[in-house]
């Protein structure tokens, strides 16, 4: 009788299923099975209408009162400065014709790249405000017209120009050479002609200060020349004629202790 038959045997003669433990292996303990656990997720909560940043107050500014440009303008000196009585350079020239009607000059350059000037041969001014109206006819891109001041020969001078394109210079003539004292500079005029300007220059001790159209454009300080005659200029740069009517000028002089009075810096 094998073992196993024996086995069954005693299990039911004795009732004794622990006397065959070491023929049948005991069965192995499943373990419990763990239940998964749901981790909640959070969900982003959209803003559908976010807040806006509040943004920072920018400081008013604090508009200061501005300055006076042309302290001290007194007395009229010279009024209707192309009055008949007042002794103009006038004629007929290479580059073209200088007529001096109806209290008016008119500098019609005929040559190309050529220019005409005219000085009031008296009298002489030192510290001055003058003012001129100019009507230009014919004119166009560089060619240039503009105020002379405190000359003292027909090769040393101040000079204040303004050209077609609408832009502003002041130069300095000594022995026929020029020195540019400041470049050009935009002086908001409409460009090209027919068009009608109104040019002035401010002039105490070294400094001058020059306006187009009542409107401030620059100054410039130079020690050479203190004082001179007024005098005037058409120039042109190309091959096109050039002519410009001067009228009204007004010369006005200036009051020194108003002028020390004062506080302009440009």
């Amino acid at each position: 009788m094998n073992k196993f038959f024996a086995c069954v045997l005693l299990i039911i003669g004795v009732g004794l299923f622990s006397a065959c433990s070491g023929l049948v292996p005991e069965p192995t303990p499943i373990p419990p099975t763990d239940t998964p656990t749901i981790t909640p997720t959070n969900t982003a909560t959209i803003v559908w209408f976010p807040p806006t940043e509040t943004p920072t107050p920018i400081p008013t500014r604090l508009i200061e009162p501005t300055s006076e440009m042309r302290p001290g303008i007194g007395t009229v000196i010279l009024n209707d400065g192309f009055s008949e009585n007042l002794n103009w350079r006038t004629g007929t020239y290479s580059a073209g014709n200088i007529a001096q009607v109806d209290k008016s000059i008119t500098l019609a350059v005929q040559q190309p790249k050529s220019f005409l000037i005219t000085f009031l041969s008296e009298p002489s001014f030192d510290q001055f405000d003058v003012k001129v109206k100019v009507d230009v006819s014919l004119c166009r891109g560089e060619d240039a017209y503009g105020l002379l001041i405190r000359a003292a020969s027909d090769w040393d001078y101040y000079r204040f120009l303004v050209n077609c394109n609408g832009n502003a210079k002041a130069e300095r003539i000594r022995n026929s050479q020029t020195l540019p004292l400041q470049d050009w500079t935009p002086a908001g005029i409409i460009q090209g002609a027919p068009i009608v300007t109104n040019l002035e220059v401010w002039a105490n001790g070294s400094e001058m200060r020059f306006f187009v159209n009542d409107v401030y454009i620059f100054t410039v300080k130079d020690p050479v020349f203190t004082s001179g005659q007024l005098g005037l200029m058409a120039r042109s740069a190309g091959d096109t004629a050039l002519t410009v009517n001067f009228q009204k000028l007004v010369v006005s002089e200036l009051d020194v202790l108003k002028i020390n009075s004062v506080t302009a810096t440009p």
